[in-house]
């Protein structure tokens, strides 16, 4: 029976002392990950999963729309929070919820005189969340938003509403201060009347929607 040996190709010999030596003297590349290189990795794969949840608990499938209602997209806006299909009216409709007109959406919803030095509407922003989403992608704690609205002070800028999480943001203009609102026209009850604001456009003027087919 014959024997073959194997001989490798100097060639080969060559490619592996080369990899070798090449490893050996820029060792100093292969450095270990910074904390901030680590945190980021983690930030982008918690942003993922954020994405899922919010894809999930806050995004309409198109193969579902046929079975809602019909409604007019120029009258309304359709969101989804929490599992929950919302119709939201054009004129609040904002970016991740809806938008109070300030004072004029006061002064209309709860009868209030609000005078404002300004000649423009300030606009505040109320954000809805998914409890799932905010959890993951703000890396908030559900256990800050009141159950109770608008009752206290720790209740006027985020509380829960149908499972919603909801968050109140004053207006702020870093280019040009005139347009937000000084903190001595912030009387006593104005942060108030703001939280009651919002809780009644959720409560009288969003609603909510269920399939029909």
């Amino acid at each position: 029976m014959m024997k073959f040996k194997y001989r490798p190709s100097a060639g080969f010999i060559v490619t592996l002392v080369i990899i070798g030596l090449l490893a050996k003297c820029n060792s100093d590349l292969f450095v270990p990950k910074t904390d901030l290189q680590i945190q980021r990795e983690i930030d982008e794969q918690l942003m993922k999963e954020a994405w899922k949840l919010e894809k999930q608990f806050d995004t309409i499938p198109s193969k579902d729309y046929w079975r809602l209602p019909e409604f007019d997209s120029r009258e309304y806006a359709l969101i989804k929070r929490n599992n929950i299909m919302l119709f939201v009216p054009r004129h609040y409709s904002g970016y991740h919820g809806f938008n109070i007109a300030w004072p004029s959406d006061t002064n209309r919803l709860l009868h209030k005189q609000w005078k404002s030095r300004l000649k423009e509407e300030v606009y505040f922003r109320i954000f809805m969340y998914s409890p799932q989403y905010f959890e993951q992608a703000k890396n908030g704690e559900i256990s800050s938003f009141s159950n109770t609205p608008c009752e206290n002070k720790e209740s006027y800028n985020q509380f829960k509403w149908k499972g919603i999480l909801i968050q109140i943001y004053a207006p702020l203009s870093i280019t040009n201060v005139e347009k937000t609102l000084s903190l001595d026209e912030q009387k006593p009850d104005f942060d108030k009347d703001i939280c009651l604001t919002a809780l009644k456009i959720l409560n009288d003027e969003i609603k909510e929607v269920h399939y029909v087919r």
